[in-house]
């Protein structure tokens, strides 16, 4: 009704659950021309780039490597419920990103880079849940466009001496 009184004609609607999680993290990968898989897990949300909080996993990883990377985080003890909230939902967020490793290192699916944020991670059993805007200014990226959105990778041969060179930053 106050579409039509202001003059603009509505076309269709949008019906969306409105999705509440305890914490928002995010999980971002890219193929990396020597190390292969390369993933980021940490805190998500609009101040990722201002305060980042990440922690770098190399695909295959497990949940128990995931679950290290994110007792490294500064914001590690929120994961255990503070102040009366309770326990996120850890081992659905580790699965999140153990099948975005997997992705990546799906060769056919040629992905070169991708992020995910906010993904909104719920107490327990509540799992977690990745959130999606499509804004004017993006909505060219699912468009035919000369520059595609999710750019494909080129396989190269890794160094085994450049893996090897690499050193746990885990003390164990």
């Amino acid at each position: 009704v106050a579409a039509n009184s202001a003059g603009i004609k509505l076309t269709g609607v949008i019906v969306a659950e409105q999705v509440k999680g305890q914490r928002e993290f995010m999980i971002g990968a890219r193929m990396d021309p020597v190390f292969g898989p390369v993933v980021l897990v940490g805190d998500g949300g609009k101040y990722v780039e201002a305060m980042p909080d990440l922690q770098v996993l190399m695909a295959p990883f497990s949940a128990s490597d995931v679950e290290k990377a994110l007792s490294r985080l500064r914001i590690a003890p929120l994961l255990a419920g503070v102040r009366g909230e309770p326990p996120l939902d850890v081992h659905a967020f580790c699965q999140s990103a153990i099948a975005v490793g997997q992705l990546m290192a799906d060769e056919k699916l040629g992905i070169s880079q991708l992020d995910i944020n906010p993904i909104m991670v719920g107490g327990p059993g509540q799992g977690c849940r990745v959130l999606c805007h499509l804004r004017r200014q993006c909505a060219a990226a699912f468009l035919p466009h000369p520059r595609p959105a999710v750019l494909p990778h080129q396989p190269r041969a890794r160094s085994d001496r450049a893996v090897g060179r690499l050193r746990s930053a885990d003390p164990d």
